[in-house]
């Protein structure tokens, strides 16, 4: 390959990523970015390769193509899924769908949602708040997708997002210990707020009680529960935001979140 010929291949393939990495920062779909861009590089090395062969290629190919090949990757690695759709509300189409896809990933998408979910450790006395989790409307698109790997579709996410509205869910795991036990309905005096320039208060509660059981599964007791809190998104910045939590016969913990971050 002469060298004027290298110089067109190594231009071609830098302004191949060039292009890719600024609509990745002005994202039209970050998984449909990120596909288009590898499949770019593919299909550009693979015709050197098919008229060169692939060891004259490898040895012969400027360097700053192979540089911008791993500055594209790292940079895209980087910005997915963050770039895509910070904390906002309504939602786009393009953004459920994008976190249509994300939550199908499962993969990618337990180490997504992990990033919403803070783990507390036993108190000396009291129940303990064993998990505080935050989803924001686009986490929540996520979440339904990643429970749903079969037969789930980008429509029926979109339709579901629509049903369910915008809003901030809060899932604060229960836990009896040694020092306390409730009765079913324990989880009614679990006091739960979203506090960030002001405190507020939840527009709907709910639960799901959490059980054990002997080897033989003949007896079942409960052991603590999951207590579901929805928040408005009215008033709620792209900024920190702190969940107190208040259960019954404990103290009070609390769990920082910055939505500016968080997708």
């Amino acid at each position: 390959m002469n060298p004027a010929r290298r110089e067109g291949v190594a231009d071609l393939g830098a302004r191949v990523f060039v292009v890719y990495l600024v609509q990745a920062v002005f994202p039209s779909g970050t998984g449909t970015i990120l596909g288009k861009l590898y499949a770019d590089a593919l299909w550009l090395v693979r015709g050197l390769c098919l008229a060169k062969g692939t060891k004259e290629v490898a040895m012969r190919l400027p360097r700053r193509f192979f540089f911008a090949m791993q500055f594209a990757a790292v940079l895209l690695g980087l910005l997915t899924p963050q770039v895509g759709f910070a904390y906002d509300h309504p939602l786009t189409d393009e953004a459920v769908r994008d976190g249509y896809f994300l939550g199908q990933d499962l993969d990618r998408a337990n180490d997504f949602l992990a990033q919403y979910v803070h783990v507390l450790p036993i108190p000396d006395t009291g129940p303990q708040v064993a998990e505080i989790e935050l989803l924001t409307p686009y986490a929540q698109v996520v979440q339904v997708s990643h429970e749903h790997p079969m037969g789930y579709s980008a429509q029926q996410a979109a339709s579901d997002y629509k049903a369910r509205g915008d809003s901030i869910q809060v899932r604060v795991k229960v836990l009896f210990t040694p020092t306390y036990t409730g009765a079913e309905d324990f989880w009614r005096g679990v006091s739960v707020g979203l506090v960030q320039k002001k405190h507020m208060a939840a527009t709907k509660v709910s639960a799901q009680l959490l059980y054990a059981s002997d080897p033989d599964g003949d007896n079942s007791w409960i052991t603590g529960a999951n207590v579901f809190i929805q928040f408005s998104v009215a008033g709620v910045d792209s900024d920190s935001v702190n969940v107190e939590v208040i259960p019954p016969g404990g103290a009070s913990v609390h769990a920082t979140f910055d939505l500016g971050r968080l997708s």
